[in-house]
């Protein structure tokens, strides 16, 4: 994903009814995600974020549950063991960049060789950027990249796709469509994702 390419506003309620229906069919995969936040987002946008992110990810039918661990409220008890079996976001600020580049709003670690992926990073900063150059609410994009970025780590691949969320760029004429299938798992990522968890 890169700045200015990013985002739109999909109506909550339409990812909310694709995510409830595809969980009365298959049943979720629980995946606890922990959440270390660093950069200076508005916490109400940051939670409506996570709150979108997770309605991506259970039209996905994964079940996320955020363990904030070192964010503004101090490091939570059950963060001071490592992660086994959680996946990890970081919500940080970028290391400053030359302001004309096109730079993507987050990445994710992903061992390939191994099929192993936990780390996943957004650029709060970068997403901030981009969500105001294109006058889309902070919380939805950022919302969206979590939700793509943890769906590298669910995929365990760097790949992505021609459509759909897990696609590289987000062009400007998709900020200002209502396509919700622009913002959603395809049917192949689904399914590899329920093969994985």
């Amino acid at each position: 994903m890169t700045p200015h390419h990013v985002g739109l506003l999909v109506p909550l309620c339409a990812l909310a009814a694709a995510g409830l229906a595809r969980a009365a069919e298959i049943p979720a995969n629980p995946v606890t995600v922990r959440v270390y936040e660093t950069a200076p987002v508005d916490a109400a946008a940051t939670a409506a974020a996570l709150n979108l992110a997770r309605t991506t990810l259970a039209a996905a039918t994964v079940d996320v549950s955020w363990n904030p661990c070192g964010s503004r409220t101090g490091v939570a008890s059950s963060c001071a063991k490592p992660p086994a079996g959680e996946l990890v976001l970081r919500i940080v600020i970028s290391a400053p960049q030359p302001q004309d580049r096109q730079l993507p709003l987050g990445d994710a670690l992903v061992d390939t060789g191994a099929g192993a992926a936990i780390l996943a990073t957004v650029y709060a900063d970068r997403v901030v950027r981009v969500a105001k150059a294109a006058g889309m609410p902070i919380h939805a994009l950022l919302g969206y990249a979590i939700a793509h970025e943890l769906g590298h780590l669910l995929l365990a691949s760097s790949t992505h796709n021609a459509r759909g969320l897990m696609r590289p760029i987000w062009r400007d004429h998709e900020l200002r469509s209502t396509r919700s299938a622009d913002w959603t798992f395809t049917s192949q990522e689904v399914a590899a994702i329920r093969r994985r968890r």
